[in-house]
């Protein structure tokens, strides 16, 4: 859960967000991408930043390349993305405790007028990730066999989803950048990398005991499930039992009274087998699954709608 912004803090980020994005997409792309303190020594990052992108030309590709290069580049941002969420959590808390929410609103740090990674120069990216062996063999065959109309209705959604997530990265690494630049400005960022890892320590550790305790609940919860089960099922049996042997009196009284032949032919006119066939007796099978209004209604429909006769169907990959 993150931790609620000051109003204040949380006013001034946005308008730097707002800033920054529409500067972006004004602006011609730089090819070099604004630092973020961060970045340097964050692993995944930095492996991106050694790619071949720059030679990428992404309009030669053929569709299907297109399409998981976009494949790709999801997944790219969704790992992005997600550090900087944790870190612009971590970097809001951290000024707001240390009370510096009023002297950051103040300071205005300005928006990085960089222009950022463009969202054509993340596609370059993605196309040189998936030249690696490891992203490759991962995404690689991802739409083998897939006709051209369909790579096409892949490709438009893929876009959407794309432009949106980046969109939303870039937003995201535009306050991380300026939150760490004010703490830079202050010489608090290594004090902030420390108490970051010890708050993160923290959380975690808060959210393992509260997956426990969820994990105990469940554990417990079906264990008095199970419990439960197991009393109907052998009060069920019981029952049967009973009803066994009951029955099996009430078809030996029959058989005693029965007037042979069996088939008797009745003062009303015509041959009855009612004789034979005591299990149609429903007030003594009065809780018998197919007893009751509910049961009855549900076959009329059945039959009535005939689905009966239909075969399932399945859902279309």
């Amino acid at each position: 859960m993150r931790t609620a912004r000051n109003p204040i803090l949380a006013c001034v980020t946005a308008m730097l967000l707002m800033a920054a994005t529409f500067a972006g997409a004004a602006e011609t792309p730089v090819t070099t991408p604004p630092a973020s303190p961060f970045d340097e020594k964050d692993a995944e990052i930095v492996a991106l930043k050694k790619l071949d992108w720059k030679s990428v030309d992404v309009t030669k590709l053929d569709l299907k390349s297109r399409c998981v290069s976009l494949v790709v580049l999801n997944k790219i941002l969704d790992m992005v993305g997600s550090k900087a969420a944790l870190r612009e959590d971590l970097l809001m808390t951290y000024i707001e405790q240390n009370n510096l929410a009023d002297e950051y609103a103040k300071a205005m740090p300005s928006a990085d007028n960089q222009a950022h990674l463009s969202y054509e120069q993340s596609q370059q990216v993605a196309a040189a990730a998936l030249k690696t062996p490891r992203v490759a063999a991962e995404f690689g065959d991802d739409m083998d066999g897939i006709d051209p109309a369909m790579l096409n209705n892949y490709f438009t959604m893929y876009t959407k989803t794309c432009t949106r997530n980046w969109a939303e990265v870039m937003e995201a690494r535009c306050a991380v950048r300026s939150m760490a630049k004010f703490l830079e400005s202050k010489q608090m960022l290594p004090a902030f990398g420390k108490w970051a890892d010890q708050e993160m320590d923290r959380r975690q550790k808060l959210h393992e005991e509260d997956l426990q305790k969820k994990q105990a609940a469940y554990v417990q919860t079906e264990a008095e499930n199970q419990r439960k089960r197991e009393e109907i099922a052998k009060k069920n049996k019981e029952e049967s039992a009973i009803n066994a042997a009951a029955y099996a009196a009430y078809k030996a009284s029959q058989a005693e009274n029965m007037i042979p032949p069996t088939r008797a032919y009745t003062e009303s006119g015509g041959w009855s087998d009612a004789g034979d066939y005591g299990i149609w007796n429903t007030g003594y099978y009065s809780n018998a699954y197919w007893a009751g209004g509910a049961y009855r209604t549900g076959v009329r429909d059945r039959y009535t709608n005939g689905r009966w006769s239909r075969p399932s169907s399945r859902r279309a990959r």
